[in-house]
């Protein structure tokens, strides 16, 4: 800031000097013979604006780069405090919070404040073992995050563990169970990128779902997917577990009308230890009971964590597929 002020204070002083000496040339009364002296000229009066010009664009620069190293250290100050109120929490109470905006704090809830002009973005895994927590906290359009480290430029990522989340190449990853309809392609209707699941009933049946294989390891996870159908029907999921011998159903449960894109969640807990092989089931309950029934489903995401995000893959904003776009998990921000 110094060096600022010497800055302005010198294209001040510059300013005066000249509205001095032309104020001075204008009011001394000087002999006839003096009146013909030369004055400022038009060219010299345009070099001392454009200096004037320079010294004020390096003021404005050099105010802009000492701004925003003060936020910088403003955010990574802020980060490692809340750090350390996290983990002195944690070792409180053997979880971190899962909410850290309650203020005043609440049972398992903690109030952690920042500074002026910065705000938080909180992800916790309590499940996991160990526990962790990612915390972003952003100015403007400057973002740094922390773990289990210091402060890191950038914001806290997440990754959607399907690897085909919108059928754009193919319709892999998704089989048959209930209704045994047949799913393919289609671009009638897409609720993210062009195209989506098509569910088609082959039987007669008031429910068609279809299931989802994948492997994890112990934690909790939040699934989420969009569902269509030019029919009023409910949306669920059921999920096993077959490597701990679990089944939990009818998780989701959500209405949705007609020719309407809906999105049914809800979050699972994986226990014990090793990679688990787990299985979701998307109902659509509520059809009709014809065969040939369609219902279409887009926008699957399988991410770590208690709370439901955006949907997000490879080709959404800031995102980046893992391997072959649209056929690998992707990861990127919370939008």
């Amino acid at each position: 800031m110094a060096f600022i002020q010497q800055i302005i204070e010198k294209a001040i002083s510059l300013f005066l000097s000249l509205f001095l000496s032309l104020s001075n040339k204008s009011l001394v009364v000087r002999p006839k013979k003096q009146l013909l002296s030369r004055g400022f000229t038009i060219v010299e009066l345009l070099v001392v604006i454009v200096v004037i010009g320079i010294l004020a664009a390096i003021a404005l620069v050099s105010y802009s780069g000492i701004t925003n190293r003060a936020n910088i250290a403003s955010l990574q100050s802020d980060l490692t405090n809340a750090s350390n109120q996290l983990k002195m929490f944690q070792i409180d109470n053997s979880a971190f919070p899962n909410s850290i905006s309650n203020c005043p704090p609440s049972t398992g809830n903690a109030c952690v404040k920042s500074s002026p002009g910065n705000s938080y973005a909180y992800q916790v895994n309590n499940s996991a073992s160990p526990q962790t927590f990612c915390l972003t906290a952003v100015n403007g359009t400057t973002a740094y995050n922390i773990a289990q480290g210091s402060p890191q430029s950038g914001s806290c990522t997440i990754t959607n563990y399907f690897t085909n989340p919108s059928a754009e190449v193919s319709a892999t990853g998704l089989g048959t169970d209930t209704g045994s309809p047949i799913i393919t392609r289609s671009t009638a209707q897409s609720r993210q990128g062009s195209t989506a699941f098509l569910l088609t009933s082959t039987i007669v049946s008031t429910d068609d779902a279809a299931a989802l294989n994948i492997s994890l390891q112990p934690g909790m996870y939040a699934f989420s997917y969009y569902v269509y159908s030019p029919n009023a029907r409910n949306g669920y999921f059921d999920w096993c577990d077959s490597t701990a011998s679990v089944c939990i159903i009818g998780l989701g449960v959500t209405a949705y009308s007609a020719n309407t894109w809906t999105r049914v969640s809800s979050t699972i807990t994986i226990t014990g230890i090793g990679s688990h092989t787990v299985a979701f089931y998307m109902h659509n309950g509520g059809g009709p009971n014809v065969s040939g029934a369609l219902v279409y489903i887009d926008g699957i995401m399988l991410s770590e964590g208690p709370s439901i995000p955006n949907y997000a893959d490879g080709s959404s904003p800031g995102w980046a597929w893992n391997g072959s776009p649209n056929a690998s998990m992707s990861t990127g921000p919370t939008l």
